[in-house]
């Protein structure tokens, strides 16, 4: 009952001012700038992509970072996951 009760008054609640919707459109239209000018320019899309990625190599300080980066963006979802079932009994 008290699910039903909360989800109705998010339907109620007003949607976002008309200039605030205006400006979210004008800033996604913005963005569309960037497939625009990929399309505009010939890219050399394989040289680009060598150049940006990483080279690999199996030393000791490149696997150290690899796995640094990919710890602490895993560890915090790894923490909410776990802690999920007991706020859920908290309710």
């Amino acid at each position: 009952m008290n699910n039903m009760h909360t989800s109705t008054q998010a339907a109620q609640r007003p949607g976002l001012p008309y200039r605030q919707l205006r400006a979210l459109e004008w800033l996604a239209l913005a963005l569309l700038a960037y497939a625009a000018i990929v399309v505009v320019h010939k890219l050399p899309w394989l040289r680009l992509l060598n150049e940006a990625l990483p080279k690999l190599s199996w030393q000791t300080m490149y696997i150290t970072a690899v796995v640094a980066v990919f710890g602490t963006a895993v560890i915090p979802y790894v923490f909410f996951w776990r802690n999920t079932p007991e706020a859920r009994q908290l309710r």
